[in-house]
C-alpha cells in the first residue's frame, strides 16, 4: 500500500532529489553485490535449481525497478523542471506565510525566456 509520509512530503524539492540519489546509489551497490552472488552460485553445480531461479527472478525485478527509478530521477533533474518545481514551492511557501493557508483554486504559470525563468501565481 502506498502512503504519504509527512516527513518526506515536507522536504524541499532539492533535498528530495538528493535523498533519492543517495537511495539509488545504495540500491546500485546492492544490485551489483546480488548479481555477483548469483553469478558465483550459478557456477556451482550443487546449487538448487529452484533457489537459482528464485534469485534470478528477484534480480530481474530489482534491476528493472532500479532502471525505472533511475530514469525518473534523471528526468526530474532536468534544469527547467528543477527551476519550475523550486519556483512553485517558493510560491506555495510565500502564500502560506502571507495568508496562513493555501488557496484551493489557483493558476501557476511558468515562463522561461532565454536563460531566466519565473513562476507566476494567481488565485482564482
Amino acid at each position: 500500500m502506498i502512503n504519504l509520509d509527512p516527513q518526506i512530503a515536507s522536504k524541499p524539492w532539492h533535498e528530495l532529489i538528493e535523498e533519492i540519489t543517495r537511495i539509488l546509489d545504495q540500491d546500485s551497490q546492492n544490485l551489483e553485490n546480488n548479481i555477483n552472488y548469483y553469478q558465483r552460485i550459478h557456477r556451482n553445480p550443487d546449487t538448487d535449481i529452484q533457489k537459482l531461479e528464485n534469485i534470478y527472478n528477484k534480480l530481474m525485478r530489482d534491476r528493472n525497478r532500479f532502471y525505472y527509478f533511475s530514469e525518473i530521477l534523471f528526468r526530474l533533474q532536468n534544469p527547467d523542471l528543477v527551476n519550475m518545481m523550486t519556483g512553485i514551492e517558493n510560491v506555495f511557501n510565500k502564500q502560506m506565510t502571507l495568508h496562513g493557508k493555501r488557496d484551493e483554486d489557483f493558476v501557476i504559470y511558468f515562463r522561461k525566456f532565454q536563460n531566466s525563468s519565473q513562476v507566476y501565481y494567481m488565485p482564482i
